[in-house]
This record gives C-alpha cells, sequence and structure tokens, in this order.
C-alpha cells in the first residue's frame, strides 16, 4: 500500500474534510453562544423579577428561550436533512420521519432541562455579581 498515491487519490475529499472540520468548530462555537444567551435571558428575567421570585422567572425565561431556539435548530436540521433522507425511498421517509419526532420530542425535553438550569445560573449571577 502506497500511502503518498492513497492520499493523491483522496486529495479532493481530504480537503472537503478539512474544510468542514473547520467549519464544525465554528458552527460549535456558535452553539455556545446560544447557550450564554439563555443564561443571559434568565438574568435579565431575575432583575426584572422580585427577589423571591428571581430564581423561578430566570429558571422560566432560560427554559422559554432553549426550547424555542432548539426547536428552530431542530425543525432547520430536518429541513436539511429531509431530500436527503426523502431520496432513499418510501422506508428512507417513514425512517426520517420517525428520528424526526423522536428528535422533536427529546429536543424539547432537553431544552427544558438545560434551560431551566442555566436560567437558574442567570439568575445567581443577578442576584449575587450583578446586583441591582
Amino acid at each position: 500500500m502506497d500511502l503518498k498515491k492513497t492520499i493523491n487519490t483522496v486529495k479532493t475529499q481530504l480537503i472537503v474534510a478539512i474544510v468542514l472540520s473547520a467549519l464544525s468548530v465554528v458552527i460549535g462555537a456558535l452553539g455556545l453562544l446560544v447557550w450564554v444567551v439563555v443564561i443571559w435571558a434568565g438574568l435579565v428575567a431575575a432583575k426584572a423579577a422580585s427577589k423571591k421570585d428571581a430564581y423561578a422567572e430566570g429558571a422560566i425565561a432560560g427554559a422559554v428561550v432553549a426550547v424555542i431556539s432548539g426547536i428552530v435548530s431542530i425543525v432547520l436540521g430536518l429541513l436539511i436533512s429531509a431530500p436527503i433522507v426523502g431520496s432513499m425511498g418510501a422506508l428512507g421517509a417513514v425512517t426520517g420521519a420517525a428520528v424526526g419526532a423522536v428528535a422533536i420530542v427529546v429536543g424539547i425535553i432537553v431544552s427544558i432541562i438545560v434551560g431551566a438550569i442555566l436560567g437558574i445560573i442567570g439568575a445567581f449571577l443577578a442576584l449575587n455579581a450583578f446586583k441591582k
């Protein structure tokens, strides 16, 4: 096996893989920014609420922002993958629909939990680090 010949054979695929890897890092960083915005939502909601209700308001705000942004992300992901899955025929379409339905349900549940936790972190910051 000649490694140099193999690399020359798949040079285009190697370049595309490197570019896509770089893009995935950028997209991952943008995904982390979404969670920062969820913390920010909890912080803003807690600052607007009474001290007694700050954590609850932060949790609710974080969950709402996380769920809405999560649904948008899931729907966009499904729209991007739908033509590929649909081209696989009836079995691909049915499988894609089932996976999409599960993704939405699980995504909403996870977004509620993670969003509430991050919202509470935002409320904690509002009450302790960024006092009114």
